[in-house]
């Protein structure tokens, strides 16, 4: 009985623990490289919101700009970060207003989780609240941060 009490209280912890990376739309707002911010560009395509999913018994994460890099993953039970076990990024093109940018801006973002990111890569994230608002902060381990928030710009 102790042991399925503790389980129980175990898998209550370890879910609240991510349950806020569930729970929420995140837009990607910006991406800070070697002290650069890059905020995102403006687009003439609606900005998708960025989703942790699950399908039991996988985690997924899905960071959307103009394509999408979703890459499978797997939480630590300790602290706030989660592994990369294999991924993709969509390979369609933008032309639209402010192209340049917005390729730009699309590739450091799939580069972030695909590109420069074997299996096995470690992201640490923090999730910051500021009134309504919050701000998820994922970081690679080369210290390049990509910014995601609850608010739609």
């Amino acid at each position: 009985m102790k042991k399925t009490l503790f389980l129980l209280f175990c898998s209550i912890f370890l879910s609240a623990q991510n349950s806020e990376l569930f729970t929420n739309d995140w837009y990607i707002s910006q991406i800070v490289t070697n002290g650069q911010t890059v905020t995102t560009p403006s687009m003439a395509n609606a900005l998708s919101p960025s989703a942790f999913i699950q399908n039991n018994p996988n985690y997924y994460f899905a960071s959307r700009y103009f394509n999408t890099a979703q890459i499978n993953i797997t939480f630590s039970a300790t602290v706030n970060s989660f592994t990369k076990i294999g991924g993709g990024c969509t390979l369609a093109d933008y032309w639209g207003v402010n192209m340049t940018a917005v390729q730009e801006y699309d590739q450091k973002n799939c580069d972030f989780y695909i590109s420069y990111a074997l299996p096995g890569t470690i992201y640490t994230y923090q999730i910051l609240t500021n009134g309504t608002s919050k701000t998820l902060i994922v970081t690679n381990p080369s210290g390049t941060q990509v910014f995601i928030t609850t608010l739609y710009f």
